[in-house]
């Protein structure tokens, strides 16, 4: 007894297992697609808008705090009557709409010199406010690590300092930098 199959059983056959196969992982699986997307940012920038000025000082005033609001103090004695230029140092940020972003002034002098061969120095030590937008100091200096920029993407940076002038400081001019970094965060 032989068994026959039919060519027309053989083909049926086959397209039933092809279907089976193809119709098999569709019917398991799901798929969906998710959109990529990505903004670039206009690069941040500083921008000094006023050097720091202490004015004139004596030797007698021990630590001379300049404020964020450009206003000396003395902790000791009283401050010269002809004050000088004074004038906290002034940065304007600038960037892409309310991002944070990251102050750094390690960069920045720890002292000012004279240009003495052998400099004569007096040590400083920064503090500052960050506003957001392009608004006035208030005179906190807060020393923050982040400022925000504002809906026009503006912040403004106000630096003022403590400077310790020496009982006896050689007359002169003294300078030294204010070195600002900014970085979105």
């Amino acid at each position: 007894m032989s068994t026959h199959i039919s060519p027309l059983r053989r083909l049926s056959a086959a397209i039933l297992s092809l279907s089976a196969a193809s119709l098999a992982p569709t019917a398991m699986g799901a798929t969906d697609t998710a959109t990529a997307t990505a903004t670039v940012l206009v690069p941040i920038t500083v921008t000094k808008n006023t050097d720091m000025n202490f004015g004139n000082v004596f030797d007698t005033n021990g630590t001379v705090t300049l404020s964020t609001l450009g206003v000396a103090t003395a902790s000791t004695g009283t401050l010269p009557t002809t004050p000088g230029t004074r004038a906290a140092a002034k940065f304007t940020v600038g960037g892409a709409n309310d991002n944070t972003f990251s102050i750094d002034f390690s960069g920045s002098s720890t002292v000012l010199s004279d240009s003495a061969s052998t400099p004569n120095t007096m040590a400083i030590s920064l503090l500052w406010e960050s506003v957001t937008g392009t608004g006035a100091a208030t005179g906190t200096a807060a020393s923050p690590t982040t400022g925000t920029l504002n809906a026009s993407g503006a912040a403004t940076l106000y630096v003022g300092a403590a400077l310790t002038v020496g009982a006896s400081q050689v007359p002169g001019t003294y300078t030294g930098n204010v070195v600002v970094v900014v970085a979105y965060n």
